[in-house]
C-alpha cells in the first residue's frame, strides 16, 4: 500500500524562540506511515530572526520553503497560502502553529486517523506545559482536558490538524481556521477524527489577563462561524461541557476553588466575546500576540518530563 505524501505547513509570526525546535522535531520524526513531501513555513510579518532561522534550514533540506508575508495578515491568510501552495502530489496537508512541540510519533498517529477513506480531517491531542498549581495554568489544563474528553465522543480539531488535499480554502472574512475547515470537510460528506495519541505540547497563557484575552477572542470567532455557516463546534455544547467539567474536577479544595473561578472567568470571556462580535464588530482576524505563551524553556522541560513518564 502506497504511503500518503504530506505537505506540512507551519504558521509563524516572530517565533524565533520556538521554530527551530519544531523544525528539528519534524525533520527528525521520519514517519513510518507517510512521506514528507514538503514543509512550508509562512512567516507573517515577522520582525525577529524567524525568517533567517527558516532560511538556514532551507539551505540544508530542499523540502523546506519559506513563504514571506511582508505584513501580518492573520492566521487564516497563512493557512490559505499553505492550502493553495501545497503540491498537487501531496495527499494530506498538516497545519501547525510554530509555537507547538511534537513527539516522534505525533505525525504518524495523526496521519493514521485518515487511513479510513470516510475521514477527511483529524485533530491532535493538546497538552499544556503550564504548571497546574497556578490559576492560569489550572485554567489551561482544564480547557484542554475538557477538549480531550469531549473530542473522544464528538471530535473537535485544534492547534495541529491533518486534512485531505481536496482544494479547501477559508473565506477571507472568516477569522477562525480549524473550525471552519471542520465545517467544510463535513459539508463534503467526510467525517472528523480525533487522534488522541497524536500528542502536541503548547504553553497556555501565563496570566489570568492573557488567558481571558485568548478565550474572549476564541468565543467571538466561534460566534462568527455559527452566524455565517450555522456550524457549532462540539466544545460549545453545554451538556458536553458540563459532563467534561464534572468528570475533571476533583474534590480537593484547590481544585474546587479554582474550578469555580475558571467557570466565572469563562463566563466573562463569553460575555466579552459576545460584545466584540455583536456590538464592537471585532472579528479578531489579526489578534494581539499573547506573549506569555512563548516560553520554550518551560515547554521543553515539560515535554522531557512527560515523555519519560
Amino acid at each position: 500500500m502506497k504511503k500518503p505524501a504530506l505537505t506540512i505547513g507551519i504558521c509563524a509570526h516572530n517565533e524565533e524562540a520556538n521554530i527551530k525546535a519544531l523544525l528539528l522535531q519534524i525533520l527528525g520524526s521520519k514517519p513510518a506511515e507517510a512521506t514528507i513531501n514538503e514543509i512550508l513555513v509562512v512567516s507573517s510579518g515577522s520582525t525577529d530572526s524567524t525568517d533567517s532561522i527558516v532560511s538556514d534550514f532551507c539551505e540544508h533540506d530542499p523540502r523546506l520553503r519559506l513563504i514571506r508575508e511582508p505584513e501580518r495578515l492573520g492566521k487564516v491568510s497563512a493557512v490559505n497560502k499553505i492550502l493553495k501552495q501545497a503540491k498537487t502530489g501531496s495527499d494530506i496537508i498538516i497545519i501547525s502553529g510554530a509555537d507547538l512541540q511534537i513527539r516522534e510519533d505525533t505525525i504518524d498517529n495523526l496521519v493514521s486517523a485518515l487511513e479510513d477513506p470516510c475521514v477527511g480531517m483529524a485533530g491532535a491531542r493538546i497538552i499544556p506545559t503550564n504548571a497546574p498549581d497556578s490559576f492560569s495554568g489550572f485554567c489551561s489544563h482544564l480547557v484542554w482536558d475538557m477538549h480531550h474528553r469531549i473530542a473522544m465522543h464528538s471530535p473537535k480539531c485544534g492547534e495541529l490538524i491533518a486534512i485531505r488535499n481536496n482544494g479547501y480554502s477559508i473565506p477571507s472574512d472568516m477569522a477562525i481556521d480549524e473550525a471552519y475547515l471542520e465545517y467544510a470537510v463535513q459539508k463534503d460528506g467526510f467525517s472528523i477524527a480525533y487522534a488522541k495519541d497524536a500528542i502536541v505540547y503548547n504553553k497556555g497563557p501565563g496570566s489570568t489577563g492573557d488567558y481571558l484575552k485568548q478565550r474572549r477572542r476564541i468565543h467571538a470567532q466561534h460566534m462568527k462561524l455559527k452566524e455565517s455557516t450555522g456550524y457549532s463546534v462540539s466544545t460549545s455544547n453545554p451538556a458536553m461541557i458540563l459532563g467534561a467539567l464534572t468528570s475533571h474536577l476533583s474534590k480537593s479544595p484547590r481544585s474546587f476553588v479554582f474550578g469555580i473561578g475558571a467557570i466565572g472567568l469563562e463566563s466573562v470571556a463569553v460575555f466579552l466575546g459576545s460584545y466584540d462580535f455583536y456590538i464592537a464588530k471585532e472579528d479578531h482576524s489579526v489578534w494581539d500576540v499573547v506573549t506569555s505563551t512563548k516560553d520554550p524553556d518551560i515547554m521543553r522541560k515539560s515535554m522531557a518530563k512527560k515523555v519519560k513518564s
